[in-house]
């Protein structure tokens, strides 16, 4: 009886369920495990197509740019920044950005095959960046091919049509190209974002002339001479106007003006100018400075003349450049230091020694100028600036007979030599 109740009994209990796998550790790894496998699974088809696509992104990177750094005889400071940004290029991450650092770089140094290399791969990948079309025109103008340079110039102007600068570059282009209608477009949209401004003002004022509108002309020009008169293209046009006007005059006054206004000088564009941190060449960077010396431009190029002297220390280029500006701005103790330490370089050139001799004379020290005239002689022996200067350092000591005898060399080893002329005939 008791058995039959209790097998009942068991009958009736509901059946127990077979453990589940434990991990010792915890309980609830393995399952975890299991939701974190299924998460992977369903996540690794997307993952795959971004690895993928990064890949191929940077192989057609690599694919498009020069194969290996620029190997000519460049500043050690260049061929190590290449070095470092083409080994960036390698990683997805850092890739394009290096590319846009190669092409800077490229560019600056004067290296435009391998420049053009880097922006037409960064055209590919960051078509939306109005910087590199407007880099890629620049060498485009450069060399010649200026159908492609105009589409590379509207290209930077409908991604970024509020930077001026490109505006009056296309308005150049297609002046030189014959079409006077975009030209002008160009300008007035230059003119709209820089009012005031001489260049686009200068620039209508040409067309005006090219389509006879000489009243149009004279008033652009009138009023560019009136608010900017050291801009010097546009005294002698108007200087031409009044020529032609019979106002003989006034067109002289106008020459005599844009004379002493100063060197020309092409409009400020910060993109191109922003290149300039990354160029190496010394040579390069003295033209830039002497330009802005020339049109009493900004710090007047004291910048870049340190710039070519940090570039290239061995280089006496650097050291003559701020010789010169010293020397202008009255600094001539500076400005001797400078060109004492440049003529110990190698190579130094003919105006360095005609400088440290005009430096000494400002100092008053005669026998100073005529040996650094004499060493300037042991090192370039047929200059004939150099044998005027030592007539001109004989003159001052009194030796006139040396004197003579300095300009006759100097008028034999150059006939036009006016000085000379003038200065042997008051002796």
């Amino acid at each position: 009886m008791n058995q039959r109740k209790q097998q009942a009994k068991s009958d009736a209990a509901p059946p127990e369920r077979p453990a589940e796998p434990v991990d010792a550790r915890n309980p609830r790894r393995s399952r975890f495990g299991w939701l974190l496998a299924a998460i992977a699974l369903t996540l690794l088809p997307g993952y795959t197509v971004v690895t993928w696509q990064r890949y191929e992104r940077l192989r057609s990177i690599q694919a498009g740019l020069p194969l290996e750094p620029v190997a000519v005889a460049a500043t050690p400071g260049l061929q190590q920044r290449i070095r470092a940004a083409m080994a960036q290029t390698r990683a997805a991450r850092t890739a394009r950005v290096a590319v846009a650092d190669l092409g800077r770089l490229y560019q600056a140094n004067t290296y435009r095959r391998e420049a053009e290399a880097c922006w037409r791969v960064l055209l590919q990948h960051e078509p939306k960046n109005p910087r590199w079309p407007y880099y890629l025109a620049a060498l485009l103008q450069f060399d010649g091919r200026t159908v492609e340079a105009a589409e590379q110039l509207e290209r930077t102007v409908k991604a970024e049509p509020d930077y001026a600068p490109a505006w009056l570059e296309l308005a150049a282009l297609k002046f030189r190209t014959g079409d006077p209608a975009g030209a002008e477009r160009c300008y007035q949209r230059h003119a709209a974002l820089r009012r005031g401004d001489p260049y686009s003002a200068f620039g209508l004022a040409r067309i005006a002339l090219l389509r006879e509108q000489r009243g149009e002309a004279r008033g652009q020009l009138e009023n560019i001479v009136r608010d900017h008169p050291s801009f010097s293209p546009a005294r002698n046009l108007y200087a031409e106007m009044l020529a032609a006007a019979g106002d003989n005059e006034g067109a002289e006054s106008q020459r005599w003006l844009g004379r002493i206004a100063g060197r020309y000088r092409e409009a400020d564009d910060p993109w191109l100018e922003e290149l300039r941190v990354f160029c190496f060449d010394p040579s390069q960077l003295a033209v830039w400075g002497k330009i802005d010396f020339e049109a009493k431009h900004g710090d007047r190029g004291k910048a870049l003349f340190a710039r070519a002297l940090e570039v290239a220390p061995g280089n006496p280029i650097g050291h003559e450049a701020l010789g010169e500006w010293y020397l202008e701005s009255g600094d001539v103790a500076t400005a001797l230091n400078h060109f004492t330490q440049a003529v110990q370089l190698p190579r130094p050139g003919l105006s360095l020694f005609v400088n440290l001799a005009a430096t000494f004379r400002r100092l008053g020290e005669p026998a100073e100028t005529l040996r650094a005239v004499q060493r300037g002689l042991a090192a370039i022996p047929d200059a004939s600036e150099l044998y005027f200067e030592l007539g001109v350092a004989f003159d001052d000591l009194g030796r006139l007979e040396e004197a003579m005898a300095a300009y006759r060399t100097a008028i034999k080893r150059s006939p036009n030599a006016a000085a000379a002329h003038v200065n042997l005939a008051v002796n």
